[in-house]
């Protein structure tokens, strides 16, 4: 696997956050209208603003991580996906806990980000802590599930793949 850098990382976070930050005003220029409708001013409108901002940018990176396409669309456009150290998709949970380490990563002075640039495997804290690598699209190799060893003991139960049991299924309703 290819590990994409923290050049190409920015790029993709710089595309990301316009895209975001394209949505939030379009959500807050319409909070904005129905608050001055209903005739709501002052702090609670700035606290509503922040908490659309944070959601939103949660939201759009763990739905996209998550997806078939395993990355943003900043991530498309520099041809990376987001997966774990073996090639496998992230799930949901783990999208969500990967972006919520990124909030850690900016909290600490944005040292979680710059750890990409001088980590091994071009990981930064958030990648760390969701056990995660961000890799060149074609350079994607998932690990192939093995197949269990059996027991060579006379008393140990043969060990079947998936595709071994559903022939003999298929062996047995033939029959």
């Amino acid at each position: 696997m290819q590990y994409v850098g923290f050049w190409k990382r920015v790029l993709a976070l710089l595309i990301d956050s316009i895209i975001v930050n394209i949505g939030i005003v379009v959500i807050a220029f319409a909070v904005g209208l129905i608050s001055g409708i209903l005739g709501a001013v002052g702090a609670g409108l700035e606290l509503v603003g922040g908490i659309i901002g944070a959601l939103g940018y949660l939201f759009y990176e763990t739905l996209f991580v998550s997806s078939s396409a395993m990355a943003t669309p900043g991530k498309m456009v520099i041809g990376a996906v987001v997966c774990k150290p073996d090639g496998r998709p992230l799930s949901m949970m783990n999208a969500l806990g990967r972006c919520l380490g990124k909030y850690l990563s900016s909290f600490i002075l944005c040292i979680g980000y710059l750890m990409v640039a001088f980590t091994k495997n071009k990981r930064g804290l958030h990648d760390m802590l969701a056990e995660t690598v961000v890799v060149k699209k074609g350079s994607l190799q998932v690990a192939q599930p093995q197949a269990p060893v059996s027991n060579d003991s006379p008393m140990a139960a043969p060990v079947t793949t998936p595709e071994v049991q559903s022939q003999s299924l298929r062996d047995d309703n033939a029959q």
